[in-house]
């Protein structure tokens, strides 16, 4: 197992990983208890949704997260949800996009952007 963090500046957390990046029981165990103690200090409470695969165990006795297995079979049962899903964020996405582009050519300016960029996009 590695751990590989991302910058600070960007608010990333380290993550466990295996080498061919596949996530195991152990693994799922260890970033969740990692990151437990991160949201409590910060006093947050977060729930993560999780399909059924076998990496994804009950890990118990985490203070800040909440896990929420789904049913066998939900995720074929689902799947046309996520299109509306997606559909949706593809539009808040374009919308902000068009907007923050007409605001830079307002200045005379160039807009670019980068991955950080986008999912700020995403927020706003």
């Amino acid at each position: 197992m590695e751990t590989r963090g991302a910058s600070k500046e960007l608010g990333c957390h380290p993550a466990l990983f295996t080498g061919k990046a596949w996530m195991t029981a152990q693994l799922f165990k260890e970033n969740a208890r990692q990151l437990d103690p991160r949201f409590a200090a910060k006093k947050r409470s977060i729930l993560i949704v999780f399909d059924p695969a076998s990496a994804h165990v009950d890990v118990g006795n985490l203070s800040a997260i909440k896990l929420l297995f789904l049913p066998p079979n939900t995720t074929a049962h689902a799947q046309p949800l996520n299109q509306g899903i997606i559909c949706s964020v593809k539009q808040i996405y374009r919308k902000n996009l068009s907007r923050r582009m007409l605001i830079t050519m307002d200045h005379h300016k160039t807009y670019r952007i980068d991955l950080v960029g986008a999912i700020h996009l995403l927020l706003h």
